[in-house]
């Protein structure tokens, strides 16, 4: 009889203890993932320079800063650049405390309070009973690196209503940019604070003659409206602020 045929070593193992030494030298030929040098920062969107210190309360009506929306692709707190047209692409070490959207409205409640424009400006919404509302949208913050001087773009769209009659008084798009070079999400956060100071001087413009145009005009509710009536004063006291 003749002896049975022995099979290779390699059959007899079990399959993991074969595989085993093919995978590691498969693994030793990819690049190593290599932890992030430090984890990821957090900016505030807020303006470079101070707001001025609200100061003694206008005569004009009281005004309800709404919260802000934003428009598609600037909802989250991503913090975004633009190398090509119309593509966003997010700084992976850095990002927003919290969606940009949000941060505004503090800071324009900050901005228009100083002025002296209106007796008092609140957050909305609330059970605040204000003359006007400020409807705000927030339609791109980008750090722009296609053109030849980087800089960071805000653009807003601000809508002033009356209250009572909702009706829509005036409506602006307010763009601002600030040069910021193109060394990460720090230089972004440091541009976007000086294009929000430009922003928010250019709200308070078009807000002062909104008001002025207002007070000007012989059909204006306020100049009809008793002075005793809360969130209703006339805007004599706003068109005399310019």
């Amino acid at each position: 009889m003749s002896e049975p045929r022995r099979l290779p070593v390699w059959l007899t193992r079990p399959v993991g203890v074969v595989l085993l030494p093919v995978l590691l030298a498969a693994c030793a030929g990819l690049p190593a993932e290599r932890p992030p040098a430090a984890g990821t920062a957090r900016y505030l969107l807020a303006p470079a320079r101070p707001p001025a210190p609200a100061g003694v309360p206008g005569g004009g009506p009281v005004l309800e800063v709404m919260r802000v929306r934003a428009a598609p692709g600037f909802e989250g707190d991503a913090m975004l650049y633009v190398r090509r047209p119309r593509r966003l692409e997010a700084y992976a070490r850095g990002r927003w405390a919290d969606a940009p959207a949000r941060m505004l409205q503090p800071a324009v409640v900050e901005a228009l309070a100083g002025t002296g424009l209106f007796r008092a400006v609140v957050a909305g919404p609330g059970p605040a009973r204000a003359a006007l509302r400020l409807d705000l949208r927030l339609l791109a913050l980008y750090h722009d690196l296609t053109a030849q001087r980087p800089a960071v773009r805000l653009v807003l769209r601000a809508t002033l209503v009356e209250r009572r009659s909702r009706r829509v008084l005036a409506t602006r798009r307010i763009e601002a940019s600030a040069p910021a070079p193109p060394d990460g999400a720090a230089a972004a956060a440091d541009g976007a604070a000086r294009a929000l100071d430009a922003a928010l001087a250019e709200l308070v413009r078009f807000c002062r003659e909104t008001l002025a145009a207002q007070a000007a005009s012989a059909g204006a509710t306020w100049r009809r409206a008793s002075s005793t009536t809360p969130g209703s004063e006339g805007l004599r006291g706003a068109a005399s602020a310019r």
